[in-house]
């Protein structure tokens, strides 16, 4: 007998895997109960055969990662997923005003649509053998046509999963691609190493605007730069879409002539500029306060007592 679960809660339980006969007077050989898990960590989880215990670390569920470059790369399937667990997808009962983000939502600039992650443990608090990538929008309206590549400048939109897709539970077994980032809505999957030192490279882009080559350690993180001026459903254009936002009350100062004249002045303009602006995760409130001064004096900042450069550029598509 299998049993496979995303999330187990068991007290007191016992399980008898004692040897037994069939109805038809078939002796069984005896049992063994095993706990496969994709944590970085191996719990005890008081799991025992006679008086051993058994549990295997990061020996769980694990599928290929689309998104990585060359498509044959395995990550561990992520639990707490809308949907269900897979090795992607939207996290369910977490967004950007999480206290998690606290530190991210300090340091983004006012242009800022969305935030990308490189973490050891996500909001969830659950830390996987390889680091976990986080898309974050950090506005109240979806981020239209997102998109993600790994270490490849070939992107793919993101895609959402799930046991209830899953072929073994009666689904078509195909993912479907996410047309929209929701409004606070936060996108992880694995990344395809966990060591410290190893440079991870993405490709991201939300709502028209873009982060190309983006290169991070674990605790670093980037914003994409939008919301220009008169796009006011931060699709990454000025255009008659907006001028209907404006007439619906749906620009930031509903029905405004200063909203309108925005709108005017940046009618036709292309998607937003590109911002990378990476730095080390705080691990502590003063932390936190040296990375601003840090920042501000383009100094460098120290993660778990080892220096890192910080690092701070601008971009432009199409320059």
């Amino acid at each position: 007998m299998k049993f496979q679960s995303t999330l187990f809660n068991a007290e007191g339980g016992v399980i008898n895997t004692s040897p037994g006969t069939s109805p038809t007077g078939v002796s069984a050989d005896e049992g063994r109960y095993l706990v496969l898990d994709n944590g970085r960590f191996q719990p005890d989880f008081g799991t025992s055969i006679g008086n051993a215990q058994e549990s295997y670390f990061f020996r769980g569920n694990k599928r290929i990662n689309p998104f990585i470059a060359g498509r044959t790369t395995e990550t561990a399937m992520i639990a707490g997923l809308a949907g269900g667990a897979d090795v992607y997808g939207i996290l369910e009962g977490v967004d950007a005003f999480d206290p998690y983000f606290q530190h991210v939502q300090a340091s983004a600039p006012a242009n800022a649509i969305a935030a990308v992650m490189r973490v050891e443990s996500n909001p969830l608090g659950d830390a996987y053998p390889q680091d976990s990538l986080l898309i974050v929008n950090l506005t109240l309206t979806p981020l239209q046509s997102p998109t993600l590549g790994v270490g490849r400048t070939i992107e793919i939109p993101l895609l959402s999963g799930g046991f209830l897709r899953d072929a073994m539970f009666g689904g078509s077994g195909e993912p479907v691609p996410i047309a929209s980032l929701p409004a606070g809505g936060v996108y992880t999957t694995l990344l395809p190493t966990g060591n410290p030192t190893e440079i991870v490279t993405v490709n991201v882009s939300v709502a028209g605007a873009a982060l190309s080559n983006v290169s991070l350690l674990p605790g670093e993180f980037a914003f994409i730069g939008g919301a220009l001026p008169g796009d006011f459903n931060v699709d990454g254009q000025v255009d008659g879409v907006d001028f209907l936002s404006w007439q619906q009350g749906g620009s930031p100062n509903p029905y405004s002539t200063s909203d309108l004249h925005l709108w005017n002045a940046g009618f036709g303009s292309p998607a937003s500029a590109e911002l990378l602006h990476a730095v080390p995760e705080p691990d502590t409130g003063a932390l936190l306060l040296s990375c601003v001064a840090l920042l501000a004096c383009g100094n460098v900042i120290q993660r778990r007592g080892e220096k890192s450069e910080v690092r701070h550029h601008w971009l432009r598509r199409g320059q």
